[in-house]
């Protein structure tokens, strides 16, 4: 269930840690913060959700990724492995995951006062599983599919899918089947 009083790990507009506050303050006031996306790839398939109609943003649409944002000093790499393990099931270890950027994302929507500014840490894991092995949360997670990278790049657009701005050139990248250390 999404906390409006959920503490984050605030920063500035460098990244660098400030004061923690509350989830809705951050989200009124636009103070920066940090969050993570994790990418499920298999080969050039990735795991992709519907997000719940219960998220405070984007509810139903479609997302190449999981996430969350991070508790107050908490690393990049620990928020994400918690939140690929709450939002799926999937419990990898720490060293599993590749971060592959941070990304600056921001996303206004005046009309719901609601302003998000995140330093946006991006990870890859590998994983082979079905998803009839899941174990999606509720609140989080309508739906979850396997769907191939190039796939995607013809069906992305922001009526029905999630966009921060990189996942094009990640997609892109996943869909020639290069490994990670290419990216």
């Amino acid at each position: 269930m999404i906390d409006p009083k959920e503490l984050l790990f605030t920063v500035d507009e460098n990244n660098n840690p400030i004061e923690p506050v509350a989830r809705g303050i951050a989200h009124s006031k636009a103070i920066w913060h940090r969050a993570t996306d994790v990418w499920v790839v298999n080969g050039t398939k990735v795991l992709c959700q519907q997000r719940s109609l219960k998220k405070d943003t984007n509810p139903g649409k479609w997302q190449t990724n999981f996430g969350g944002h991070a508790a107050p000093g908490q690393s990049y790499v620990s928020c994400a492995k918690q939140e690929l393990f709450e939002e799926t099931g999937i419990d990898l270890p720490e060293k599993a995951f590749r971060q592959v950027l941070i990304y600056k994302n921001t996303q206004d929507e005046p009309e719901r006062n609601f302003a998000d500014r995140e330093h946006l840490g991006a990870f890859m894991v590998s994983w082979k599983g079905s998803v009839e092995d899941l174990k999606t949360e509720e609140d989080e997670v309508e739906q979850v599919v396997w769907k191939e990278a190039v796939d995607i790049l013809k069906e992305f657009n922001p009526e029905s899918w999630a966009n921060h701005g990189y996942e094009k050139n990640l997609l892109s990248k996943i869909a020639t089947g290069k490994n990670w250390g290419e990216l």
